[in-house]
């Protein structure tokens, strides 16, 4: 219902990542993945019965995965180059959890991260909605923003003169 909040739901990550990739993914990404998935069932749809359409997906985010970012290139100037696991860099990207929740999926279309813009989630779904309309794309596109909070970036915010509270880590699909 319009104005209704929606509730916070705790999610058990091994309901909706193979096991073999939970511990090779950051955060922000399990959250996208599990959020995706989510919204498949809720349009009806399982996502093993997506895997053969020509799915694709949009996601916009206004930070990233910046916790990883920040631990990946902490962990290179306090350790060296050869000390760092290259994999943590993988989770560190912008794109990260729209490309590892598409490589989850199995699904082989369009992959695309809106990102700087304080409307990237919004645009995302603009964007989404404008390749369907045209024809971009012969299978669906899930579309959502995401973002995580954390203190190092909240530290940042508040050195820019943000005043708003930030209550926790979203994700939208």
């Amino acid at each position: 219902k319009q104005g209704e909040n929606l509730p916070f739901v705790k999610l058990n990550e091994s309901d909706f990542i193979k096991r073999q990739n939970l511990f090779k993914i950051g955060r922000l990404s399990k959250n996208t993945m599990a959020a995706s998935i989510l919204a498949l069932r809720d349009a009806g749809m399982e996502a093993e019965d997506t895997i053969q359409n020509n799915n694709g997906i949009i996601m916009g985010s206004i930070f990233g995965c910046m916790d990883d970012e920040i631990e990946f290139f902490r962990d290179l100037h306090d350790r060296g180059p050869l000390s760092v696991n290259p994999m943590k860099y993988s989770n560190a990207t912008p794109n990260a959890p729209a490309s590892q929740t598409s490589i989850e999926l199995g699904w082989k279309g369009l992959n695309l991260t809106l990102a700087g813009d304080i409307s990237a989630g919004l645009d995302s779904i603009g964007l989404a909605f404008d390749l369907l309309k045209n024809g971009f794309s012969d299978g669906g596109i899930l579309s959502g923003g995401y973002e995580m909070f954390s203190d190092p970036l909240i530290k940042i915010l508040r050195a820019g003169g943000t005043k708003q509270k930030v209550l926790a880590d979203g994700i939208s699909v």
